[in-house]
């Protein structure tokens, strides 16, 4: 039966439940308050790539879902091995929904992105890069798009999750606070969610909390408000990245909630206890999928089951009972009020703490006395004591006589028997192996999907640790990199963006000071872990350990789940410890971590302030053997001092925030602000000279850029086609060899492929006079090995051959562009692109023999041409030296090198650009000098055949064979007059065509159409109408027949094909009227009629 003191607390929580939650909206609205001036900021930093840019997942309504299942957070497949293997879908399902929302509430937002002017003709794209671990400035990209998205939308849902994880965490830090009195013991709540408070805290939900000070959850609040208000969570909030790590502090801790409810027994059936089990892995799955981090939540709740949650709860016992359930009766042999001081005094003598004496010796029996009730902590009367603190023992012992009436008392393991000891470490152990399966199906699919767990795609510059050639380097480096990270969460005074090399410098001596700040670090945790004695938990389950905990081991094993669960366990993934990750310091990685930091804390702080507390908060402190009763008056001066320092600690920390949030209003304030924290980190230096050059100070920009290639000369290449954007307008020659050098990089290669083309454009248009020299030169760029563009290389060798001045010039160009093949050939492998060379186009060892064997058969056709001095007359390519040389190169070689090359197919890339060899530069300017060559036009019909250009090709064909065919007439007779009058060579160019030779050619041509016709019908995709096609297939074969028709009394071999004609033309069903061996003036060719 309850006591009668009872009823008025039970009373009291109803009252408190009726009340509006106050303490949760305040805290809310100080969480809101401390952000509301990241509401107008842009976006900065890596928000550009994951949302704006590239990331089509976000921005492209069109794409599936489903794609969202199988990209990365950045939108790239995870099977690539380009990707960045960060799974996070539920996060960027957010993305999407904000975006979408924003469009809805807000509409396109344009912004006018500031740009560097640069010289005509000589814009180099982009100044950022390619995705991928380098992220520079978003205002270089944002010149590429029409429109760019409101931030506003994103702000505004970062700074909402923010206030409503600061919420969580109050709810979090009540029912930790509760579970601390009873941690080890057995006053577990009840599955009516009232319970036992400690230091001022109730367990009772937060959402009947009315902000009364009597009963006012102080210590909870304390945590929750530096949470609301640290200003290293700026990262987090400010940046629209930092959602993942807002969204995963959402779930996890409710997931946690759900479990320690179970673990509890607070709940009311068995059914009831495994939903609390299956909602706490759905949310820590959940969790997972937001941010990686998320996973670790299950750490936390074996942490929790395993120092604080009581071996086996009453409900519990009730809901799922042993066999043979017996409980031992444990009631005080003596006067409870006896009883209470005895204990309490052996408590103190445990922790050394000096005490007044007692007037009894241990373990004499006095009959009980009711009037030492007012005694306080020891056996004899307290006269000086006051009526508030006999009426606060005298509650606790009330409460502590009916646990023991319940059978609450003393040690909960030694009031178990076997069979319920059994029981209860097998619920524990389901729970434990729960959570571990959790873990490890997460971890199997997880890699199922991506194939690695790892991010490899990181350099020195993104986190050196690896790097490091010294194994003590690397240990000594780590250690300081925690030492660092615990200096941001106790004094964050320093924040930078960017924390990447040099701006700290490696570890590498054991003399290094550095390392003092490493050594306090583990010192205290191995303090904290030992103070906790964790081994006596399995002494209690295995009923070894007679004693119950006292409230300190109790205490210290709650630190000591809380460090573990809510500082290191989250932290653990990027510390650099089992594997390596894409960055030495994030900010925004502490914000779930800082949850168990900001409730250390506050349990610090709340004990120092304890004196100051009203006196039912003092009460329940006592209650819980955190303090006494009444304070001295040392310890309210301490307190005073420690509310001065709390007081000035929260204003700092507010102003800290609200500063901090300004920095994020857009990227040039935030690198500014980096500037002043790691002006040696290479990515500073980088984007600070992005941002100089938008001022066109580019001295200053260059400098910067200097700055950030010496961070890591070898390993850090984007600088150099920063400079060479830089030192366009001053230096075009020193930009050209810089931006070669950006080809190299594979964050910059395709930028600076572009840039370079529109350079070598310009200089083309501009000194046509060195086009040899500027062709060649872009040759051999597309012929680096970070590109391997062999085919789009060749062709501009030859074609700077093509130019040259001399036959001397043009020969030691081909011989170099020979040798460039050569040399491709001897490392040639089969593969596409890889991470190192996203840009590359890499040609099979066959592909380079016949590019080389095309360009040795190409060779005389050149040095003719530049002998005839095309460079300084173009209709030298009309003279028969040069057809001759053709005409030869075309029936030897012709089948061979009018092939296109299977490119490589990229998107944003002209893959036809690319598939095209010299065989078709060379043949146009050819046909170009002569447009009725009928040997040229036929080739140029075969080669679009080749191409799959074949309706095209048609019109081509059929044109060289009436040419050919316009030959054997008279020109009297010729419909078209014209081409009777050209003067057609032989196959050889050495002698004009005879008419046996013309009709042969002409029969051939019209062969090649006819074959073109089937070959387009053929072609996927293609519908072609019968009728016009059977009209088009007549007509040529009447002209094929009245070629052989023409020449048939002269050659019986013509009188043979002549009936064979005739036969394909009944055939095929076609009237015998309406031949006609040339083409009528007003008649449409077979390509319009298709």
């Amino acid at each position: 039966m309850p006591s009668t003191t009872e009823q008025p607390e039970q009373q009291h929580h109803q009252r408190r439940r009726r009340r509006l939650p106050l303490t949760p909206l305040l805290l809310a609205a100080i969480a809101v308050a401390v952000y509301a001036n990241t509401l107008t900021a842009q976006f900065t930093f890596d928000d550009s790539f994951a949302i704006q840019i590239y990331n089509g997942d976000v921005t492209d309504d069109r794409k599936p879902l489903r794609a969202l299942l199988t990209n990365d957070f950045w939108g790239q497949q995870l099977s690539s091995p380009m990707s960045h293997k960060s799974y996070r879908p539920l996060t960027v399902l957010s993305f999407r929904l904000q975006h979408r929302l924003g469009r809805a509430l807000l509409g396109d937002w344009k912004e006018e992105a500031s740009r560097v002017p640069l010289p005509p003709n000589l814009a180099a794209g982009g100044g950022g890069g390619s995705s991928g671990s380098s992220r520079p400035l978003m205002g270089d990209h944002q010149q590429r798009r029409g429109h760019t998205i409101n931030p506003l939308t994103f702000h505004a849902c970062n700074v909402a999750a923010h206030a409503g994880v600061t919420v969580l965490v109050y709810r979090l830090a009540r029912r930790l606070a509760a579970a601390r009195s009873w941690a080890g013991g057995a006053g577990a709540a009840s599955s009516s969610g009232s319970s036992s408070s400690s230091g001022g805290s109730g367990s009772g939900s937060s959402a009947g909390d009315g902000f009364d000070w009597t009963a006012f959850s102080f210590e909870p609040f304390l945590a929750a408000l530096l949470f609301a208000l640290h200003p290293v969570h700026t990262e987090a909030v400010a940046g629209v990245v930092g959602h993942a790590e807002l969204l995963c502090a959402a779930l996890s801790i409710p997931a946690l909630l759900c479990y320690m409810a179970a673990a509890d027994g607070r709940v009311a059936s068995a059914r009831a206890y495994w939903a609390r089990l299956a909602a706490a892995v759905a949310l820590g799955w959940a969790a997972a999928l937001t941010k990686e981090i998320g996973i670790t939540i299950m750490g936390a709740m074996v942490c929790y089951d395993l120092l604080v949650a009581p071996l086996f709860p009453q409900q519990l016992q009730r809901l799922f009972p042993a066999r043979h359930l017996r409980r031992l009766p444990h009631m005080p042999s003596q006067h409870p009020l006896k009883h209470h001081a005895q204990h309490q005094q052996q408590e103190k003598d445990k922790q050394g703490e000096q005490q007044q004496p007692q007037q009894q010796t241990q373990g004499q029996q006095q009959p009980a006395q009711p009037k030492s009730a007012s005694g306080g902590g020891s056996g004899r009367h307290n006269r000086g004591a006051s009526p508030a603190a006999v009426a606060a023992a005298a509650t606790q012992l009330l409460q502590q006589v009916a646990a023991a009436a319940n059978g609450g008392g003393g040690s909960e393991a030694h009031q178990l028997d076997a069979a319920s000891r059994r029981q209860a470490l097998r619920l524990k152990l389901q729970r434990i192996l729960i959570a571990a399966l959790a873990v490890l199906l997460y971890v199997k699919a997880r890699s199922w999907l991506a194939g690695d767990q790892l991010v490899r795609i990181y350099r020195k510059v993104e986190n050196p640790i690896p790097f490091a050639t010294s194994s003590l380097t690397r240990k000594l480096t780590t250690g300081y990199l925690h030492a660092r990270y615990a200096g941001l969460l106790l004094a964050p005074v320093q924040l930078s963006a960017d924390w990447s090399y040099a701006c700290i410098e490696y570890v590498s001596s054991l003399a290094d000071p550095r390392n003092l700040a490493t050594l306090l670090l583990y010192s205290l945790l191995a303090y904290l872990a030992l103070a906790a004695r964790p081994w006596r938990v399995l002494q209690e389950w295995s009923g070894h350990r007679e004693e119950a905990p006292g409230p300190a081991e109790r205490s210290a094993r709650w630190r000591l789940a809380v460090l573990a669960g809510l500082l290191v366990g989250p932290f653990f993934p990027a510390s650099n410890v089992l594997f390596y990750v894409g960055t030495f310091i994030g900010e925004r990685l502490l914000y779930f971590p800082s949850v168990g930091y900001c409730l250390l804390l506050a349990e610090v702080l709340a004990a120092a302030l304890q004196p100051l507390l009203p006196q039912s908060a003092r009460s329940r402190a006592y209650s819980s053997g955190s303090g006494s009763a009444l304070p001295s008056r040392a310890q309210l001066g301490g307190a005073v001092v420690s509310v001065l320092l709390l007081g000035a600690m929260l204003g700092f920390y507010a102003v800290r925030t609200v500063e901090r949030n300004r920095d994020w209003w857009d990227e040039e304030r935030l690198f500014r602000a980096a500037q002043k924290v790691c002006w040696r980190s290479g990515k500073v230096q980088l984007n600070s000279g992005i941002i100089e050059r938008r001022y066109q100070n580019w001295e200053k920009a260059e400098a910067h850029f200097r700055l950030a290639r010496e961070a890591d000369p070898e390993g850090f290449c984007e600088p150099d086609f920063h400079i060479g954007l830089t030192l366009l307008g001053s230096n075009l020659t020193r930009a050209v060899e810089y931006l070669e050098k950006g080809v190299a990089c594979k964050y910059t290669a395709a930028d600076s492929v572009k840039g370079l083309n529109q350079i070598f454009q310009h200089l083309l248009d501009s000194t046509p006079q060195h086009a040899p020299e500027v062709m060649e030169r872009w040759g051999a760029v597309l012929a680096r090995p970070h590109l391997q563009r062999y085919t789009e290389a060749a062709t501009y060798y030859e074609s700077a051959a093509l130019k040259a001045r001399s036959p001397l010039q043009a020969v030691l160009i081909t011989n170099r562009g020979q040798s460039m093949l050569a040399e491709a050939a001897q490392g040639a492998v089969p593969i596409g692109r890889t991470p190192e060379f996203p840009v590359r186009v890499p040609a099979d060892l066959q592909t380079l023999e016949r590019l080389a064997r095309c360009m040795a058969a190409r060779r005389p056709v050149v040095l003719t041409t530049v002998g005839a001095g095309v460079a300084t007359e173009p209709d030298g390519l009309a003279t028969q030296p040069v057809k001759q040389a053709a005409y030869s190169y075309l029936a030897q070689h012709g089948e061979d090198c009018r092939q296109p090359i299977q490119a490589l197919e990229a998107e944003g890339e002209d893959a036809a650009a690319r598939s095209a060899t010299f065989h078709t530069g060379l043949l146009h300017a050819l046909q170009q000098a002569d447009v009725n060559d009928p040997w040229l036009q036929q080739e140029w019909g075969l080669m679009l055949v080749a191409s799959g250009r074949t309706q095209e090709a048609l019109a081509h064909l059929e044109v060289a064979g009436h040419i050919f065919a316009a030959q054997l007439l008279p020109p009297s007779q010729a419909a078209d007059k014209s081409l009777r009058q050209v003067t057609v060579l032989d196959a050889s160019g050495a002698r004009p065509i005879s008419e046996a030779e013309a009709a042969a050619a002409a029969v051939a041509a019209y062969r090649h159409a006819l074959h073109a016709v089937e070959t387009l019908s053929a072609e996927p995709g293609k519908v072609v109408d019968p009728a016009a096609k059977s009209q088009v297939v007549c007509r040529l074969l009447r002209q094929v027949c009245d070629v052989l028709h023409a020449q048939h009394a002269q050659h019986a071999q013509q009188a043979t094909e002549l009936a064979t004609c005739l036969a394909e033309l009944q055939q095929a069903g076609c009237t015998a009227d309406g031949g006609s061996s040339g083409a009528q003036p007003g008649q449409p060719s077979g390509r319009d009629e298709l």
